[in-house]
């Protein structure tokens, strides 16, 4: 496996990015295109179906392509699907072959199996301690579970196995989310990566920067990752989020002018231009409202941030918002749930709510001003509940 191929998994939330909307808003009746030209899906193009079954090689590689497709596309679901669909043969298999074994563990770990992925993860380093991408693997899901001394272990397990740049990124992200992001950012300056882990670490650097607090320079180097691989979706996500906290909306906008957009991208556009009092809002919302009533009528769910934020600010169903919120900080625990629900909380009037994350500032001393102002305690003043 390559060092290209070694970093593409990590940050394995950012994998699905692209989010399907949960069955359960009001609704009169069955979605009903306007006309018969509406287009309710694009769908992926894809290599034909093989017509033999694939070999244990053979279904990795096709699988892993598809996972690389995915994280360009923003985490689409569809691409994830058809590489879970292309391991079926092992997908209950409990001793699967080693290289169907990691994917796997990735699958599940894109669709929030954190659980499953780390059964599959363990079983990996037992069986070979020298597979860097497992433990990569590991460090990511355990961050995400806030399992941070476990994370920060399997992050030391890559030295010797693994490049300096990697290693230093592990250990870099664990750092940034218990309250030493700028030591992070020191260590990840100190570095010479390659061509092809340049933009990677860039934008682990601007999201470091984000989290001290410090949008000037994560607003320049999420711009300079953006100009090393302008399909990086969670830079350009996170990037636009970064100007709208700076009241720039109409630079956020920007960013996703003339592009194909997934969900998630097409959420934080809409989100711009209403804060920009943009023309082409209405447009843009439109959009987004048909994506979210097909999405509904398919009754399919992944990601509950993103159906949190529409709530919040686009339907202005604070109660819902705040459910959703709160069912997202059971599953996964990252910075950006964390923000989501203290600002359902703050919408809602629930400052009780939002004591899940009050504790977990309190024991990571996570640094970011913007958490940390939201936040209903004497870390955060009155938690006045301010979001762009």
């Amino acid at each position: 496996m390559n060092r290209a191929t070694l970093f593409v998994l990590l940050g394995g939330v950012a994998l699905t990015a692209a989010f399907i909307f949960a069955p359960g808003a009001d609704q009169s009746g069955p979605f009903v295109p306007k006309s018969d030209d509406q287009v309710l899906e694009q769908v992926p193009k894809s290599t034909p179906r093989p017509t033999t079954p694939l070999t244990v090689d053979e279904a990795a590689v096709r699988a892993r392509q598809l996972i690389d497709e995915a994280r360009k596309e923003g985490g689409d679901p569809r691409l994830l699907g058809r590489a879970q669909a292309t391991l079926a043969p092992w997908w209950a298999d409990a001793s699967p072959p080693p290289q169907i074994r990691i994917l796997r563990a990735t699958l599940k770990q894109s669709f929030h199996d954190f659980e499953g992925a780390l059964v599959d993860l363990e079983a990996q380093v037992a069986a070979d301690p020298s597979d860097a991408q497992a433990w990569l693997t590991r460090a990511t899901v355990l961050s995400v579970l806030a399992r941070y001394p476990e994370a920060q272990a399997s992050c030391e397990k890559l030295e010797g196995i693994s490049n300096p740049v990697v290693v230093a990124v592990c250990r870099a992200q664990v750092m940034g989310v218990t309250g030493r992001a700028k030591e992070a950012m020191t260590l990840l300056e100190s570095l010479t990566p390659a061509a092809e882990e340049r933009g990677w670490v860039l934008s682990v650097r601007g999201e470091l920067a984000h989290w001290s607090g410090d949008d000037t320079r994560a607003e320049a180097t999420l711009t300079q990752a953006l100009t090393v691989d302008p399909n990086d979706t969670y830079s350009r996500l996170l990037l636009a989020q970064v100007l709208l906290d700076g009241g720039q909306p109409a630079r956020a906008a920007k960013l996703f002018e003339g592009r194909a957009v997934n969900d998630g991208e097409l959420l934080m556009q809409v989100l711009a231009l209403s804060a920009a009092k943009s023309p082409d809002y209405e447009t843009k919302r439109a959009e987004l409202d048909e994506r979210v009533a097909a999405n509904r009528q398919r009754g399919e769910t992944l990601h509950q941030r993103e159906e949190s934020r529409y709530a919040l600010a686009l339907e202005g169903d604070v109660n819902k918002a705040l459910e959703l919120a709160v069912k997202n900080w059971a599953v996964q625990k990252e910075p950006a749930d964390a923000r989501v629900l203290l600002e359902a909380a703050a919408a809602a009037k629930s400052p009780q709510a939002a004591q899940p994350v009050v504790k977990w500032l309190a024991q990571t001393n996570f640094t970011q001003p913007k958490l940390n102002q939201l936040s209903p305690s004497p870390r955060g003043g009155e938690g006045r509940g301010e979001r762009p």
